[in-house]
């Protein structure tokens, strides 16, 4: 039986990167780092994307969790994992925009970091189609 998704409950992050090195040496790092989280990491991370704008020098990544607990789990895989560090030295995050809604502890940690943090947390419509 396929598990209903329900928007409201989903978080969802937009991450802001200034590319600190090549584009090439960028990509491999994403690469590596998108392939493992893919292969090894949890299941409530429905969707990782990641992109870059030559022109602005910059790299983005969309996640979308099933909620804020997996955010959180998510956060602990990823600090333990060997691709994370090459990846971290290819970026500088610059901001996070959340939609959906997250704790006290998880809303506090983003505000207190060395980045713009903006949380849009009243759901007011919307759908999420599953293929049939």
């Amino acid at each position: 039986m396929k598990e209903t998704i329900k928007p409201e409950h989903q978080l969802i992050l937009v991450e802001t990167f200034e590319l600190v090195r090549t584009i090439d040496e960028y990509e491999a790092a994403v690469k590596a780092f998108c392939q493992r989280v893919e292969q090894d990491g949890l299941s409530g991370v429905r969707i990782m994307q990641h992109y870059i704008s030559r022109q602005r020098n910059e790299a983005f990544v969309i996640l979308i969790f099933k909620d804020a607990s997996v955010f959180e789990k998510h956060l602990g895989f990823i600090s333990q994992l060997d691709e994370l560090s090459p990846f971290s030295n290819t970026v500088r995050l610059k901001e996070i925009t959340a939609f959906g809604c997250m704790n006290e502890e998880q809303k506090e940690m983003l505000e207190k970091a060395d980045f713009h943090f903006k949380l849009m947390n009243e759901h007011v419509a919307g759908f999420v189609r599953s293929e049939k």
